[in-house]
Parts: C-alpha cells; sequence; structure tokens
C-alpha cells in the first residue's frame, strides 16, 4: 500500500531567519549604548538634577530587555522535537482512506448505472420513434403509389374513352357521307328522269314570213 492516501505531517513554524537574529542584536546594542550614555551623564555636572536611581532602572531594564531577546532567540533557533504518529494511528488512517475511496468508487459506479441506465431508455425511446416514422412513411409511400396508380388508371380509362369516342365520330361521319352519296346518285337520276316527263312541249318557233291578207271578200 502506497503513502499517498496517508495524511502529510503538520508543517513546522520556521525558524527566524538571520536576519531577525541581526535585528534583536542590533536592538540589544541600542539598549546598552542608550544605558551607557545615561550612566555618563551621571558623572556630568550639567544633568546633576536626575536622580541616580532613574539610571540605574534604565540600566536594569535594557540588561533584562537585553536578556530576554538573547533567550528567545535561542530558543526560536533550538529545532522543536517531532511528534511521533503511533503506527496504529497511521494504519488506521490510510484503512480509513482507502475506505472512503472504495466509497467514492461505489458512488460513482452507481452513478454510471443510473446514467447507463437512462441511456438505455432514451436509446429504446428513440429506436420506438423510428420505428413509428418509418412505418408511417412506409404507409404514406403506400397511399402516394396508390393514388397514382388509380389516378393513372382513370387518365387512361378516360384517354380510352376519349379515342373511342373519337373513332365513333369518325366512323359515323364516314357513314353519313356515304350515305349520302348513294343516296344522291339514284336521286339525282330519278330527279332528272321525273323532270323529263313532267315538262310542257316547246312551243314552235315564229315564222319569218309575213302572214297575207285573206282572199275573201267583206259584203
Amino acid at each position: 500500500m502506497s503513502d499517498q492516501n496517508t495524511p502529510p505531517p503538520r508543517p513546522e513554524p520556521p525558524a527566524p531567519s538571520h536576519q531577525t537574529a541581526g535585528t534583536l542584536a542590533a536592538i540589544a546594542s541600542l539598549v546598552a549604548a542608550s544605558v551607557g550614555v545615561a550612566v555618563q551623564l551621571i558623572g556630568d555636572d550639567i544633568l546633576t538634577t536626575i536622580p541616580p536611581w532613574v539610571a540605574i532602572a534604565a540600566g536594569a531594564v535594557g540588561t533584562l530587555t537585553t536578556a530576554g531577546l538573547l533567550y528567545v532567540t535561542r530558543r526560536a533557533r533550538l529545532p522543536r522535537p517531532k511528534i511521533e504518529v503511533d503506527p496504529s494511528e497511521r494504519l488506521q488512517q490510510r484503512i480509513n482512506a482507502v475506505n472512503d475511496a472504495f466509497s467514492q468508487a461505489n458512488t460513482a459506479f452507481a452513478e454510471a448505472g443510473v446514467l447507463a441506465d437512462e441511456l438505455r431508455q432514451e436509446i429504446a425511446t428513440q429506436q420506438a420513434a423510428h420505428q413509428k416514422l418509418t412505418e408511417e412513411a412506409e404507409r404514406q409511400r403506400t397511399l402516394i403509389n396508390m393514388d397514382r396508380e388509380e389516378a393513372e388508371a382513370v387518365q387512361a380509362l378516360i384517354l380510352g374513352d376519349t379515342k373511342s369516342d373519337r373513332k365513333r365520330q369518325r366512323l359515323r361521319e364516314w357513314a353519313f357521307f356515304l350515305v349520302g352519296l348513294l343516296l344522291a346518285i339514284p336521286l339525282n337520276i330519278a330527279s332528272n328522269l321525273i323532270g323529263d316527263q313532267v315538262a310542257p312541249p316547246a312551243a314552235p318557233a315564229p315564222s319569218s314570213v309575213p302572214a297575207q291578207p285573206s282572199a275573201t271578200p267583206t259584203r
């Protein structure tokens, strides 16, 4: 088992750097210089009005402050003892981490199963809709073909009737023509014969000789 699931150790606070130590040393030097100046001023005649105990108290405070700063700096530089973790506790932490990982994996698998079921249902719904659309398209195609066949049959029937009517009309016209022609010949001959029999005799043509007067005397 790897240590990846082991919680990282608590980070230790960083020790003061050399810059911090130098700053503390400078402060201590300033306090010591202040104490020395105060002692010199006490010895002068100019500041004889300052009580001696004030200078002594200032020196004591500076000394204590310097000692405290040095102690704090030294304590900060000392390495802190590492807290040892109990092996059983570390093992328990690893077991808990593994259990959490298994729990998360089971949750992920359960969610994946739910998503897979939803996906299967969606696919089944889409397939049913596609099948329904295919059947409807096939039915419409069949109806269109039937309508087309019926239209073609009606058109053929109409065209056939029209052609038959035209043919009959043409035959009828030829029949009338032939009958008229056959009837016209004997009627013409009969009319000529009847005309010859019924016509009156022709009048004699007038003579060109003038008529002579009668010889009978008048009484």
